[in-house]
């Protein structure tokens, strides 16, 4: 059985850090929202993972989801070791994404702000598109917007208005 939380929290006073534990189960959907402050979550298994900030970065790590959709207007992103379609519209702020595979959907678009998608496995059935209009494209060590692999039936599609894009192989 998949559960839903809602939890609401109001502060008026700067610098309060909240920590919720979750029971180690497999959520039906999780959302969190947030006018300011930074959200970290970890070690988290959901089918839904929505976040939303106006002013504040969002990690997210070892994160096993079908779908994760992150919007944070002013705030970084990053994503580490985690599972499912990603996407993340974001205002201005980096967004960094290292994974193990790159075997899921991507999209990523930023206003302003760099794009870096690092994995330890080459892709094998990808296709990947990258625009800037203010910036420099690397995918995996060539200058190129765009890049095919297999049946491309898994797609990532990145984009920035202001930054440069990478996409490597790493350590």
């Amino acid at each position: 059985k998949k559960s839903n939380v809602n939890i609401g929290f109001s502060f008026s006073k700067e610098k309060n850090r909240i920590r919720i534990p979750v029971p180690k189960q497999i959520f039906g959907k999780i959302e969190i929202e947030s006018e300011l402050g930074d959200i970290t979550l970890g070690a988290v298994q959901t089918d839904s993972l929505s976040v939303f900030t106006e002013t504040g970065s969002v990690t997210v790590r070892e994160t096993q989801t079908k779908k994760m959709d992150i919007k944070p207007e002013l705030g970084s992103v990053k994503i580490t070791r985690s599972t499912g379609d990603i996407i993340i519209d974001n205002e201005m702020g980096n967004v960094e994404v290292a994974a193990d595979s790159l075997d899921h959907n991507f999209n990523i678009n930023n206003e302003m702000g760099s794009i870096h998608i690092s994995t330890k496995k080459e892709p094998s059935d990808l296709f990947i598109s990258a625009s800037s209009e203010m910036g420099s494209i690397r995918i995996f060590d060539k200058k190129t917007g765009a890049f095919r692999a297999g049946d491309q039936t898994k797609e990532m599609e990145l984009k920035t208005e202001m930054g440069n894009i990478t996409v490597e192989h790493s350590n």
